[in-house]
């Protein structure tokens, strides 16, 4: 659920503030008394904070499976991720984990990288780090020719 259908549950006066907490888990005490009466507010932000979650957790996978896939086999990653689809599968599934995170606030997308770098860099042996990174510059090259 993206986060303009969301907001949706919150009311208009207060959609400011809530898009705020949502990108910087910051609120000033208005918005908090708010929160602690209205249900759907509340359910609003377990969804958002809920969509952020889940769009990390699938770009870790995609970006992992990806890169394994591109190596050519699992090795020691196989506990990481589940084996990736064939062709196509793989690049739909990166597609949209990366539509996923671009969707988030610039200051999540930040953190988002650096969570997914983080776990990829603990996780990969080294010749699919390598193979990541020539990923990476592939989709960056590609980008940069259809501009």
């Amino acid at each position: 659920m993206k986060l303009e259908e969301i907001v949706e549950r919150v009311q208009v006066e207060w959609r400011p503030a809530f898009r705020a907490f949502v990108e910087t888990g910051e609120a000033d005490e208005g918005f908090l008394h708010y929160l602690e009466w209205d249900d759907r507010a509340k359910e609003a932000v377990e969804l958002a904070f809920g969509a952020r979650s889940e769009a990390l957790e699938r770009v870790g996978r995609a970006i992992a499976a990806s890169a394994l896939a591109q190596a050519g086999d699992l090795g020691p990653a196989a506990s990481v991720v589940s084996p990736p689809p064939a062709g196509e599968a793989v690049s739909m599934t990166l597609a949209r984990a990366i539509e996923d995170v671009l969707s988030l606030p610039a200051e999540d997308r930040d953190r988002a990288a650096a969570e997914v770098a983080s776990v990829l860099r603990s996780r990969l042996p080294e010749r699919e780090k390598e193979a990541l990174e020539a990923l990476a510059a592939g989709i960056q090259t590609r980008l940069r020719a259809s501009a």
